[in-house]
């Protein structure tokens, strides 16, 4: 069973990009804006051919603001024609302009548009990070200039990037608000869009009743929306079926947005719309049509933001195979490498069960079990962040209705002020008590809710650390035995590494059941068991330590956090030594962060290090980011921690680099 989120990105895409057409310029030319709004209607339909009569218009342009007004379209339609740096340089050189400007409506119009269109392009090349700071200035613009009509259109786009980031209660949110917006500024033809989006956003959290509730309510509308909208709703609407495993009523809808991807004429909407169908026609047990959409899939050029379509695609090939009998070709398919692309874990889990499916029809039943394992962890994980989502819109809800509710409470007590004078007192009275009765139940819940989470995150680490201080029990005994008979090999070739080891096994004990300790005894610790390793090591990598003289060493960090890391890299970071393998330990003050990094030149991390890494790796992880999280619960400002690959220059291994970041004033209380 598989899970096609392509078509829904792209229409998220092409839904976005085209909602941010509203943006209205005031120029004193009314010939100028009609002309503008001519050619900005005409990208959409045909981006090569506008372009050119742009370039036009363009060369004979004397008025450097409408120049700068036309060149921002250009911007656009380059990014319809997927050039997409040349897009970021005309972006760049227009929002430069307005910065030399002084402030103006229109400047501040063209501005937001520039960053709004800016936003965009960062979306679709995964920084949505970027993208969001973006959208959110071009809304201080508009705010600035009074021109409120276009921040619907920027609320979609935001919650367009949660979408993306799986932060779905904030897409909620931020359609919530977009649709208030519209509807307090009369724009009730923006009803569909704000729908759809909620729609979606509800089939992806399993909420199927809500779902439904948001596209019956617009659906009677479809055929006479813009094509953009009709392909969300399209896309959105087959997905929905397909989430509830309503495959034959999924298949329609998903033949509407190929014919509508048709209509767009670009290639990515085409090849997404053919993998749904594809899959659908597999889950329909249609082999010869699933076959016939894949391969014209096949066909197609994805562009940005689809990076791991090629994996997604040849799993869907997988299933095909499997389904044909062709277990050979099956196999082939699911272990081409990947490793250089970002998987969605959701791809991941569909591949390792139709690997344990391969291998159960084979009958290699170790193998089968394996990857079954594989894709339990990994459901496993995709559940408890979609439930986390649930509840975290659960709260957004109770408290969006609370607000609400507070409100009516207001008008109601105004109304009933204005008619019944005389009864003034007692309605006040009884809405405050009212308001303080609803406030009093709020904060109870809230507390008892954080009690809750934080009696739940104690206990994981209490049992973590009680787990581990039971393993660490004979270490205690083989410490004692080796530290009774250490005097008499004092004057023996052995004795300094026994002394190390002696060392070390004390350390292990005395942070065993340690929340945090100072960075100099860290380091310490950090140094007898590099010093014991090597000592025993026929090859070790070089340590490099870089420590800022300017650090405290007294300050408080949380403990093992570079022990663990370290610990990690000599496991797992050279699997072949060599002479050239390097670690390198640094600690610096950055501003008021203690910044700690651990780096390798080795082979780099990835999803399968966690998968297959030893008991004690996860172990020591799992109690270091159970400690980090509980400490995190009771600061403002919270430590990062952060494990990336390197490209090391002289290896062909990628690295790794593990980064701390820790507030000075971090406090250790619990």
């Amino acid at each position: 069973m598989n899970v096609s989120k392509y078509a829904l990105l792209f229409c998220a895409m092409i839904f976005m990009f085209t909602s941010c057409k509203r943006f209205v310029y005031t120029d004193v030319n009314n010939q100028q804006d009609s002309l503008f709004n001519k050619l900005k209607k005409e990208l959409n339909i045909d981006p090569a051919a506008t372009k050119q009569e742009l370039i036009t218009h363009l060369n004979h342009c004397t008025d450097s603001f409408y120049y700068y007004k036309l060149w921002s379209l250009y911007s656009n339609g380059s990014w319809m024609e997927n050039n997409i740096d040349s897009a970021f340089i005309i972006n760049k050189q227009v929002l430069s302009f307005c910065d030399r400007q002084k402030s103006s409506n229109q400047i501040e119009e063209l501005r937001a548009k520039a960053l709004n269109d800016r936003g965009i392009y960062s979306y679709f090349v995964g920084m949505n990070d970027s993208a969001i700071v973006c959208y959110q200035k071009a809304a201080e613009c508009l705010t600035k200039i009074g021109h409120k009509q276009q921040i619907p259109d920027i609320c979609i786009n935001i919650a367009d990037c949660y979408i993306l980031t799986g932060e779905l209660p904030l897409a909620i949110d931020y359609y919530i608000k977009g649709l208030l917006t519209a509807d307090s500024l009369g724009l009730l033809d923006m009803k569909f869009a704000f729908h759809s989006g909620l729609a979606k956003v509800y089939t992806d959290l399993k909420n199927f009743a809500k779902a439904e509730a948001y596209f019956s309510e617009i659906e009677d509308d479809f055929d006479n929306r813009p094509i953009n909208e009709r392909n969300f709703y399209a896309a959105s609407r087959g997905n929905y079926y397909y989430s509830k495993k309503e495959y034959a009523s999924a298949l329609p809808w998903f033949k509407k947005s190929k014919e509508i991807a048709n209509q767009f004429g670009y290639a990515s909407a085409i090849r997404v719309s053919d993998i749904n169908l594809g899959e659908i026609y597999l889950l329909l047990n249609q082999p010869d049509s699933a076959r016939y959409y894949l391969d014209k899939a096949k066909e197609n050029i994805g562009g940005p933001g689809f990076s791991d379509m090629d994996y997604y695609l040849d799993g869907l090939y997988a299933s095909l195979n499997l389904l044909n009998g062709n277990l050979s070709g099956a196999e082939q398919l699911l272990l081409k490498d990947y490793s250089s692309v970002p998987i969605a874990p959701i791809y991941i889990y569909y591949n390792n069960k139709r690997l344990e499916e391969l291998y159960r029809k084979r009958k290699d039943y170790p193998k089968a079990y394996k990857y079954r394992e594989l894709a339990d962890e990994f459901n496993d994980s995709l559940r408890n962040i979609t439930l986390q989502n649930n509840i975290a819109e659960m709260n957004l809800r109770h408290e969006r209705d609370t607000m609400l509710l507070n409100r009516d409470i207001r008008i109601i007590t105004g109304e009933q002020s204005v008619l019944k004078l005389k009864n003034q007192n007692y309605l006040i009275l009884l809405a405050a008590v009212f308001i303080c009765v609803v406030f009093i139940v709020i904060a109870f819940y809230w507390r008892s809710r954080k009690k809750q989470e934080y009696n739940k995150q104690l206990s994981q680490l209490t049992a973590l650390r009680a787990k581990n201080i039971k393993n660490r029990m004979t270490p205690h005994y083989v410490k004692n035995v080796i530290t009774a008979i250490l005097p008499s090999l004092r004057n023996t070739a052995e004795y300094e590494t026994i002394d190390l080891l002696v060392k070390s096994l004390r350390n292990e004990l005395l942070m065993s059941d340690k929340i945090f300790t100072s960075l100099g005894t860290e380091l310490e610790i950090v140094r007898n068991y590099l010093d014991l390793t090597c000592s025993i090591a026929t090859t070790f990598p070089q340590i490099e330590w870089k420590i800022d003289g300017a650090i405290d060493t007294n300050m408080n960090v949380p403990s093992m956090i570079i022990q663990i890391p370290v610990e990690n890299a000599i496991k797992s970071a050279f699997p072949l030594p060599n002479q050239n393998d390097r670690i390198e330990i640094s600690a610096r003050i950055h501003s008021n962060w203690i910044k700690i990094a651990i780096a390798d030149n080795g082979v780099g991390f990835q999803v399968k290090n966690i998968n297959t890494s030893d008991n004690g790796t996860k172990k020591g992880l799992q109690i270091l980011k159970q400690t980090i999280e509980l400490l995190n619960s009771h600061n403002v400002e919270r430590i990062e921690f952060d494990v990336r690959n390197l490209n090391v220059m002289d290896s062909p291994k990628p690295g790794t680099l593990v980064e701390i970041s820790i507030p000075i004033s971090y406090k250790y209380e619990l």
